[in-house]
């Protein structure tokens, strides 16, 4: 908090920064899902993966989960 960074590309990419407060203790997270349990992590995994979570409205194809 209140310091600064300077970034540099030597070419075209893609960057994410990912911030905020420390997750509780105990929390698990894969990619966006984020669970206490690693059982509904792994079923999430799985529904993602076989296309099971509702479609977004207006939205066309399909993002796969990060390996």
């Amino acid at each position: 908090r209140g310091e600064s960074l300077d970034i540099h590309f030597e070419s075209d990419c893609e960057f994410v920064i990912i911030g905020g407060d420390k997750m509780p203790e105990g929390r698990l997270m894969h990619w966006n899902f984020v669970s206490t349990s690693s059982e509904k992590i792994e079923k999430a995994k799985v529904d993602w993966d076989e296309q099971r979570f509702p479609k977004i409205p207006g939205e066309v194809g399909f993002v796969p989960r990060p390996r």
